[in-house]
Formats: C-alpha cells, structure tokens, sequence
C-alpha cells in the first residue's frame, strides 16, 4: 500500500508540474525567421554519382524559392537543409559554397548537414558534420557529430571482429569518427543553438556538458533510412522531448520528414508530412526559462529509483521471512 501511494504521489506530482508549465503564458518569437528545406530524396537516389548535381540544385532552387503566401514571417535569416544534403564532400566540391551563396539573400546564412574529411593517420578521416555558412559561402562554424549509429556510421570493436574473421556488418557510410564533445554554434545575428544530427535527438540530457544554454536546438536528419514505416513518427515524438526537457524550442530539417518547428513546451508549431517536398517559412519561438530537469538532471530520479528497489527488496525479504 504504501509503495502504490508514494507512485500515486510521484504521478500527481509529475503531471501538476505539467500542467503549471503548459499553462503559463505563451511568450513572443525570437525574432528569427527561419526557412526549413524537406527535398525528399529517396534513399535509393541520395548517392547515385549521376544525380549529385541534380540534388544539388534542388537544395538551391527551394531555397530562391519566394515565401508562402500565409508564411506571415519575412525573409528567412537562416535556411536549414537536413543531414548529409548533398552528396559529396561540401568543402571540396568546386564551385559548390560559391553557388550557395548565389542562392542565399543578403544577410541570410545556410546551417546544413555535410560530410566532411580531414587527413588523418591512414588517409583521411571522415565526419558527420553540421555546417554554418555564411556571406561570400564562408565556413562560420562546424560540429561533428558525437554518437555515431553503431553498425550504420561505425562498427563497435572493429579490431577484435576483424581478429575474429567478421567484416563489413555496417552499411556503405561506416567509418566515420566521433565528434570530441556537443557545442553551440552561433547566428551572426547572435542566436546561439546546439546541433543534434540524426538519432542523437533521442538521447535525454542534450544540454549536459555545454557551458551556455543556446536559444534553439537544432536536429537535422535524414529519414529515408526508414522507409514507410513508424520510425518518422517515433523519431519525431522523441525529438519533441528534447524541447520538452530543455524548454527550448526546437527546428527539425528531415529530408524526407518529417520536418517540423516545435515550440518549448513540445507542440508542433509548424511541419511537412512525409516523403513531402516543401518549405516551412516559419519564426523562431522564444525560449522558456530553464525546467526542473534541466537543472537537476537524472540524479534525483536515479536516486529515487535506487531507493525504491532497496525498499521492494527489505519488503520482499521481511515476507518471505514471516511465512517461513
């Protein structure tokens, strides 16, 4: 009985706290006007040689594209296009941050998914990278992806499977490397935001180890992987968590969806439906102040758990005492 009435307690607890949150004033956008680019490629497509120019220039003509009717916001300061938008090496592609920039308005900046290489030890290293690019098709800041997708962007103990005679368990992308830690970018209109890229929005605590809480998080991805089945929708409502526990809101660039604009109490503000091609013209929301889990984290609730069990475990031993 007891035990029922301390989880009947937590439960009130939890869902009062809820709706205090939900119920608090709606505060002004930020004043960023943003423009989400959803081009769906399918997966099939992505990275066949022919077709690399092709993908290129839709990213470009979607992002000239004029804004929507009831769009309601001005010229985007900042376009998004997902993870991995074009198929080759960004930085090394001729002519290619020149066209962006042709593309770009005065004053706006591109923020896109890019694989990027380095030279490395034994030939080049590669990274899962968001890029920031500015005026003149400038690098203003990059961030490399931190968990890689086990057996899809690296294989768990490579060494001791290749010992073991097992190879090639992971898909054509594998051989990136992690990124060093999480870090917040910034605007040039001083609008700080963390990156997620990919599944790393399904990871609570994405706010632990950055020393200045951003304005925005930013998830870009891409969903192809996935085909016609949940896994949008689920990858979505894991992502809408993350605004939830950080009271930021959040901009989601999915290249085949779902795309989205989620406010920081976790509503979808804004999105494109999957395999759809289109826009979202949309403003930043502002953010709330910081939440109870953005404080304090998983400590109080791994404690409770430890003590619950400890409790479970005396109850269960006193039972089973008394009977026998």
């Amino acid at each position: 009985v007891t035990a029922v009435a301390a989880a009947a307690v937590a439960l009130v607890a939890v869902a009062g706290y809820g709706a205090v949150r939900l119920w608090q004033a709606d505060l002004a956008v930020a004043g960023l006007d943003i423009r989400i680019v959803q081009p769906s490629i399918e997966q099939k497509d992505k990275w066949r040689p022919e077709l690399r120019d092709e993908i290129f220039q839709t990213f470009l003509d979607m992002t000239q594209a004029p804004l929507g009717g009831a769009a309601r916001v001005g010229q985007p300061r900042m376009v998004v296009w997902p993870e991995s938008a074009v198929p080759f090496l960004l930085t090394q592609e001729p002519g290619a941050l020149f066209r962006i920039d042709q593309s770009l308005a005065d004053n706006t900046e591109l923020v896109t998914g890019a694989i990027r290489a380095e030279p490395g030890l034994q030939g080049a290293d590669y990274f899962n990278s968001v890029f920031v690019i500015g005026s003149e098709g400038t690098v203003q800041g990059i961030y490399d992806k931190v968990r890689l997708v086990p057996f899809g962007e690296y294989v768990p103990f490579k060494p001791l499977l290749e010992l073991l005679g097992i190879s090639n368990l992971a898909g054509p992308l594998e051989g990136f490397e992690a990124g060093y830690q999480p870090r917040v970018l910034t605007t040039s209109e001083s609008f700080g935001f963390l990156p997620m890229i990919c599944y790393e929005a399904i990871f609570p605590g994405s706010l632990d180890g950055v020393s200045k809480r951003p304005d925005f998080l930013l998830n870009v991805t891409n969903d192809a992987w996935f085909g016609r089945t949940p896994g949008p929708y689920q990858h979505l409502a894991q992502a809408r968590l993350r605004a939830i526990e950080s009271g930021l809101p959040l901009i989601r660039a999915a290249n085949t969806g779902i795309s989205a604009v989620i406010d920081p109490k976790g509503r979808v503000v804004a999105k494109l439906a999957i395999f759809e091609r289109g826009l979202i013209d949309a403003r930043l929301p502002q953010r709330l102040g910081n939440t109870l889990y953005g404080s304090i984290g998983d400590g109080p609730a791994l404690v409770f758990s430890f003590f619950i069990v400890v409790f479970a475990g005396v109850y269960q031993y006193n039972r089973n005492s008394r009977i026998n």
